[in-house]
């Protein structure tokens, strides 16, 4: 008995409820790991976060011993050698003050370039021994300084980047939403979209999820533009 019009409309109808089913799923999966993405990018922006703030690795009594006579060290024990944030570490590394060696697709320190660095003198020392409290103190604080100095660059050239709205556009879109997209909050905040995920990383910005999405409620944002306010006219 050949198939009747309805039966056969009821199975495209099934197949493309299905379709749609299928769809949707993908589009929460997708959803969730843009989601962990964001969360990743954020945590991952420990370069913009000051020296007072930034996490200074702290390698156990164990690792401490095994970095201080590997030659080659990863960034992480480069910096809990030295008493500061890997992140400073690398600037290290960017502006060619601190040679590196790869290893297939992972990056070393050589421990001898690490001491040629810290050394006084300059001249390499390819001895397995402690570096001098002096001489890593002295050498902790030029990287800090001069991490410092990178933070500032960075993030003046990421508020240039940032289109600013005069205050009739900010006043409009506050006004509007009681909640806000990460990047309708960078433009208000006139700031680059990492640095409000570094303001939220660090808590000092509330946020919340709506589904797998990011959002800034329209108070929090603007108890924090008060907060920078009142510390600007006191300072």
């Amino acid at each position: 008995m050949p198939d009747k019009p309805t039966d056969r409309i009821r199975r495209l109808l099934q197949t493309a409820r299905q379709a749609v089913k299928t769809l949707s799923s993908t589009l929460d999966e997708l959803e969730e790991q843009l989601a962990g993405l964001e969360q990743e990018a954020a945590a991952q922006v420990d370069y913009l976060v000051p020296d007072d703030q930034a996490e200074v690795p702290q390698l156990t009594p164990e690792e401490l011993e095994i970095a201080s006579v590997k030659m080659l060290l990863t960034f992480q024990e480069a910096a809990g050698l030295l008493g500061v944030p890997v992140a400073a570490v690398r600037d290290m590394v960017g502006r060619g003050e601190l040679p590196v060696f790869k290893l297939g697709r992972t990056v070393r320190i050589p421990r001898k370039h690490l001491e040629e660095y810290i050394s006084e003198d300059g001249r390499p020392s390819l001895v397995e021994e402690e570096i001098t409290v002096p001489k890593k103190e002295k050498a902790k604080e030029h990287i800090q300084k001069n991490h410092a100095a990178q933070v500032i660059h960075r993030d003046k050239k990421a508020r240039q980047k940032t289109n600013a709205p005069d205050s009739k556009d900010e006043t409009s879109l506050i006004n509007k939403k009681p909640l806000l997209t990460v990047e309708e909050a960078a433009v208000i905040l006139r700031l680059h979209k990492i640095s409000v995920y570094r303001l939220i990383s660090a808590k000092k910005l509330p946020s919340c999820r709506i589904g797998q999405a990011i959002r800034i409620p329209t108070k929090a944002l603007e108890e924090h533009i008060e907060a920078v306010r009142a510390g600007e006219r006191e300072g």
